[in-house]
C-alpha cells in the first residue's frame, strides 16, 4: 500500500498525445492475461503484469498534461484503475471513490463510504460493476468491508463485511481486490477471501503460519489464486474451491520478518510461472505456479518493486535507485538494464503498453523506454506536478495516468489554475489548456 509523506497534497494527472492516428487505432485482440478494459485492477490484469493492450504515448513532441484531479481530502490509497469506457476510477483515504471522465478530468460521480479505501477499486466490465475495499482501526472498533458499486451512477449494490478475526473485529483488510469470473478476491491479513459477484463468501482460507502476513493483492491465473507472504512464503489455491496446490518458501530461506508492502506476483503469458519481487528483498524470483519449485532468480542491487511482464514473457524490474532491468524468462539472465540518473529513484512498478513500450516513473520524470533495447523514446519531467509515485496506468487513446506528490503551496499550484479551476473538476465535456508541451527527451 502506498503511503503519503506528512505535508505532501497527492494529486491525479493525465498525459496524453494530441492529434495522433492513435485515436482511431483498434484494439488488439484480448489474451488470455489480458481483460476488455485498459487498466481494471491494480496490477493491470488478474495475471497483475502491468500489461495494458493499449498504447501509450508515442513520441514527446506531441506530450502534453491534458488535466489534473486534486481529491478534496486526503490522498489517494492506491493506482487509478480505468474500466471500459475508459472511466477512471480512484479511491482515497478520506474514504471517499471517485469516477472522472478520462477525456476531461470531471468527476462523473463520488461516493463517500466513512472509512479509508484499501489500494485500487477492481471494475468487471462485464457486469459494469466496480469493488472496493476499505476499512481501518478507529474509535474501538476494527471494521473492513467490500463491496459493490454501480460503475455509472456509484450506486451501492451491495457492502459486506470481513470475517471476524480470532478475539473480535473483523480481520484486516490488506492490499487491492481482484476480480477474475465473476469472482472477488480479497487479500486478509491471514489470507484470501473469495465473495461471489452477489455479495455471498464464497470461501475463506486462512492458511498462514503465525507471525506471518499477507500483504498480497492475488493473481489468478490458469485456475490457481497465487500470492507470497510478509515471510516469503508463496501459495498456491484453487481458485474454485481454495484447496491447496502448494505452500512453499520462494525466498530460498524464511524471511526473518516481513514489511507490510504489498508484494503482488506477477504471472507469465502462460500462467505457469510467478515471478516474485519482495520489497524487502533484493531478488527477483522466477517460481513454477504448478508446484512452487524454483525456475531462476536475479540478483538486483537493491530492493524493488513488483515486476511487469511484456507479451513475449520478458520480465521488467525496477530497482529502489531508479534501475530498469530487463530479464530472459527462459533463465533470468540480463537482456538490458538502464543506470539510474541524477535524482532517479523508482518509487514504484514498470508498467508495459500494448506495443511493448515500458514506462517507468523515475524522480521527477516519466519516462517511455524501448522495450527491446533498453533505449530511451522520451522523458516528460514532472517537476511543475510533483514526484511521481506508484506505478504508472496506460488509460488509453493514447494516454498515461499518473499519481504525485507535492509539498502543498509550491508553485505547481499555478498550472491548476490554468487546467483546472481550484476546488472544482471540469466538465466532462470541457478539456483543460496544455499545461506544458514539447517536452525534452531527459531521465530526470
Amino acid at each position: 500500500m502506498q503511503r503519503t509523506l506528512p505535508g505532501f497534497k497527492t494529486i491525479l494527472i493525465i498525459l496524453i498525445i494530441v492529434f495522433t492516428s492513435e485515436f482511431l487505432t483498434a484494439l488488439p485482440a484480448v489474451a488470455q492475461d489480458q481483460h476488455s478494459s485498459p487498466w481494471p485492477m491494480a496490477g493491470a490484469n488478474s495475471f497483475k503484469n502491468r500489461r495494458a493492450a493499449v498504447n501509450g504515448p508515442s513520441g514527446a513532441a506531441s506530450l502534453q498534461t491534458w488535466w489534473q484531479y486534486q481529491a478534496p481530502a486526503g490522498a489517494f490509497s492506491g493506482d487509478p484503475v480505468v474500466g471500459e469506457d475508459g472511466t477512471v476510477y480512484v479511491g482515497t483515504t478520506a474514504g471517499a471513490v471517485y469516477a472522472l471522465d478520462r477525456d476531461g478530468g470531471g468527476v462523473k460521480w463520488s461516493v463517500s463510504l466513512g472509512h479509508p479505501v484499501i489500494g485500487s477499486p477492481a471494475v468487471d466490465a462485464g457486469s459494469g460493476v466496480v469493488y472496493v475495499a476499505y476499512g481501518g482501526t478507529g474509535g474501538g472498533e476494527d471494521f473492513y468491508a467490500i463491496c459493490s458499486l454501480d460503475a455509472g451512477s456509484g450506486n451501492s449494490l451491495w457492502s459486506l463485511r470481513s470475517p471476524p478475526l480470532y478475539g473480535g473485529g473483523d480481520t484486516p483488510i490488506t492490499a487491492s481486490p481482484a476480480v477474475e469470473s465473476g469472482g472477488i478476491y480479497v487479500p486478509l491479513i491471514n489470507g484470501v477471501w473469495k465473495v461471489t459477484s452477489g455479495g455471498q463468501t464464497s470461501w475463506l482460507y486462512g492458511g498462514l503460519d503465525y507471525g506471518d502476513e499477507n500483504h498480497c493483492s492475488p493473481a489468478v491465473a490458469d485456475g490457481k489464486v497465487l500470492f507470497v507472504t510478509s515471510l516469503g512464503y508463496g501459495h498456491a489455491l484453487s481458485a474454485a474451491d481454495k484447496s491447496l496446490f502448494w505452500k512453499r518458501i520462494v525466498t530460498g530461506s524464511p524471511l526473518q520478518s516481513g514489511l507490510a508492502e504489498e508484494i503482488t506476483p506477477a504471472v507469465s503469458p502462460d500462467g505457469s510461472v510467478m515471478y516474485c519481487c519482495l520489497k524487502n528483498v533484493s531478488t527477483v524470483y522466477a517460481v513454477y505456479a504448478t508446484y512452487g519449485g524454483g525456475k531462476w532468480n536475479f540478483s538486483l542491487p537493491g530492493f524493488s518493486r513488483p515486476a511487469a511482464v511484456g507479451a513475449d514473457g520478458a520480465v521488467y524490474v525496477s530497482g529502489a535507485n531508479g534501475e530498469l532491468f530487463a530479464l530472459d524468462p527462459a533463465d533470468g539472465s540480463l537482456r538490458w538494464s538502464v543506470d539510474p540518473g541524477e535524482n532517479a529513484a523508482a518509487d514504484g512498478s514498470p508498467a508495459v503498453g500494448g506495443d511493448g513500450t515500458v514506462y517507468l516513473l523515475r524522480g521527477l520524470s516519466l519516462c517511455a523506454i524501448d522495450s527491446g533495447s533498453g533505449e530511451l523514446r522520451w522523458g516528460y519531467p514532472l517537476a511543475a506536478e510533483g514526484r511521481g509515485v506508484g506505478s504508472p496506468v496506460l488509460a488509453g487513446n493514447g494516454t498515461v495516468l499518473v499519481r504525485t506528490e507535492s509539498f502543498s503551496g509550491e508553485a505547481f499550484c499555478l498550472p491548476w489554475d490554468r487546467m483546472l479551476p481550484r476546488r472544482r473538476s471540469l466538465p466532462a465535456t470541457r478539456r483543460a489548456a496544455p499545461g506544458k508541451s514539447g517536452s525534452t527527451p531527459t531521465w530526470c
